[in-house]
């Protein structure tokens, strides 16, 4: 290898990062999907989180010298994988993909060329396209109104991850090293909402921005396989951890910055609260309850400090307001649950009242055909 190819090889300008557990049927297309990449001075880093099937011999299939692989001894979850190849990752410009989506040709030619114009964006991201299974179109796929959203400044982006939710996809994104190096990895503790997490506490300090072209094949998997797929359980996983990931939101300390994110904080009601106190009070009145669990949790933290307290006391806000807002929030559903049953309840007895009326019109009804039948009868009889 010449000195200048082995210094590209040492010193990538991208690194296309793969974590990869159980995808033998999909990563040899992944990995091509970035070997025929119209931008060429990357590498690609896989990290197998044990898998169980072919998914390793496929990747060691490969003998393209940019190709690196890395094996973890046991299974942990997306995130640790993910943050293997962040630590090895030795590119300026660093793209997550999972195993099981695609690039399109010129995505990262696309995404270099728009960080390297824009140094002030932390990270680029862009549309996608929903394949199937076998990597066909779907073309009236929901998530379309989801993810193709206009740009704008960090702070709407804060306040719509705040009370709308996550329009954002890790596999289209382009992350300049230096942000992780700024704000960390990915929270291995978290399995449905990292990518979220991440978004967030990207937009606390940096700018971002999406392109508005899809730019990845994003693959809907049969029978539920996705990790986001929104099953009963899954959701309740999503919840408890959004009702931790919000916490980032607490370490903002600029008030005339959290004012431009949540404009009512600028309301005479919170003049002298103190910043996480406001965040609180705006949390636990969402309607969302991870949102209300979040804010509880926050604002049960910010009453621990006796000072605080007296002065949120003097501004409006006491304790009796604290316990009112725990039994409102409903954070478990109780209430909810105690309704549900009351209605339930209601139901069935309305059900009980309604077949005893069908039995009651039925038996008169049968009564009355029996006597007609037994006329008839008679004056068949009568005839004969």
């Amino acid at each position: 290898m010449t000195g200048s190819r082995a210094e590209a090889a040492a010193h990538p300008r991208v690194s296309v990062c793969i974590p990869a557990y159980n995808h033998e049927k999909y990563i040899k297309a992944c990995i091509e999907s970035v070997l025929d990449q119209t931008f060429t001075d990357f590498e690609i880093l896989v990290t197998d989180d044990c898998s169980s099937d072919g998914t390793v011999d496929v990747v060691k299939s490969f003998s393209d010298p940019r190709i690196r692989l890395f094996q973890l001894p046991r299974n942990q979850g997306p995130s640790v994988a993910a943050n293997n190849n962040f630590r090895e990752a030795r590119g300026e410009y660093i793209c997550p993909l999972a195993s099981d989506d695609l690039f399109f040709r010129e995505k990262i030619e696309r995404q270099v060329a728009f960080l390297s114009a824009n140094p002030e964006i932390g990270a680029a991201f862009s549309y996608m396209r929903y394949v199937n299974e076998v990597g066909e179109e779907i073309q009236d796929h929901i998530g379309y109104k989801w993810v193709e959203v206009d740009n704008c400044p960090r702070e709407v982006w804060l306040r719509r991850f705040f009370s709308v939710g996550n329009s954002l996809s890790a596999p289209t994104a382009m992350i300049r090293r230096s942000v992780f190096d700024k704000i960390g990895l990915t929270d291995p503790r978290l399995l449905q909402t990292q990518d979220l997490d991440l978004w967030i506490r990207i937009c606390l300090h940096f700018e971002i921005h999406v392109i508005p072209e899809r730019l990845i094949d994003y693959r809907i998997r049969d029978n539920q396989q996705n990790t986001s797929t929104q099953t009963p359980s899954k959701q309740a996983q999503v919840s408890w951890e959004l009702s931790k990931i919000f916490e980032s939101y607490g370490t903002i300390e600029d008030r005339d910055y959290f004012c431009r994110i949540f404009p009512e904080a600028k309301e005479a009601r919170y003049d002298g609260w103190p910043v996480k106190a406001v965040l609180a009070n705006l949390a636990m009145k969402e309607k969302a309850h991870h949102m209300r669990a979040f804010g509880l949790e926050l604002m049960y933290r910010v009453l621990s400090d006796e000072a605080t307290a007296r002065l949120l006391a003097e501004r409006g806000f006491t304790f009796p307001d604290f316990f009112k807002a725990m039994s409102s929030a409903d954070v478990f559903g109780i209430v909810a649950y105690s309704e549900l049953q009351q209605h339930l309840g209601k139901a069935e007895r309305r059900v009980t009242e309604l077949a005893e009326e069908v039995s009651f019109w039925m038996q008169r009804y049968e009564r009355t055909l029996e006597a007609r039948v037994k006329a008839r009868v008679r004056k068949m009889i009568g005839r004969a």
